[in-house]
């Protein structure tokens, strides 16, 4: 970044899960201390903005895991409870649900579900996790996302969570 209190434009990378959860508010305080301050915003999934940051197209990014790359420096992180969502129906479709397929989340449910043997899935895409939610909900499979995204769309109490044992995190 260049030096903050004399940069016009601030462009602030984020994938879809921070955009949800972290980007509004960091948003306000930005406007708030640096009113003059031109933002652009970018949302995608994770390698991409990594990609866009490493080639000086962002300044700032927020990004699922932690990238080791030489020339970024960590400035905050966040923990995030993630669960696998599956709705309470006894039966439900053996389809995995995604932002996009080369999402963190997504790739590791894919992984999780081939670890189990489970290799017939089918795959959706969807770029709302509100609308992602609410076809779990309808047994039309399974997702995993953060608790903070379940909580704030008002879906905890409608789907079967589960918190995947200590070393079945995510890796980036």
């Amino acid at each position: 970044m260049q030096n903050i209190t004399h940069q016009e434009t601030l462009r602030i990378g984020s994938g879809q899960a921070n955009v949800a959860l972290r980007l509004l508010p960091f948003i306000n305080k930005l406007n708030n201390k640096y009113p003059n301050m031109q933002l652009e915003l970018y949302a995608d999934a994770n390698p991409q903005i990594l990609e866009k940051l490493l080639d000086y197209k962002l300044d700032i990014a927020f990004l699922t895991g932690a990238p080791t790359h030489k020339d970024l420096m960590i400035l905050n992180s966040f923990d995030d409870d993630l669960y696998m969502v599956e709705p309470k129906k006894e039966e439900y479709n053996n389809c995995l649900f995604g932002y996009k397929k080369d999402s963190t989340h997504y790739k590791f449910l894919v992984e999780y579900e081939k670890n189990r043997g489970n290799e017939n899935f089918k795959t959706i895409f969807i770029e709302n996790y509100e609308v992602m939610l609410g076809c779990v909900k309808n047994g039309m499979g399974k997702a995993y996302l953060s608790k903070r995204i379940i909580d704030k769309y008002g879906y905890s109490n409608n789907l079967i969570l589960t918190k995947l044992p200590n070393g079945m995190t995510p890796k980036v």
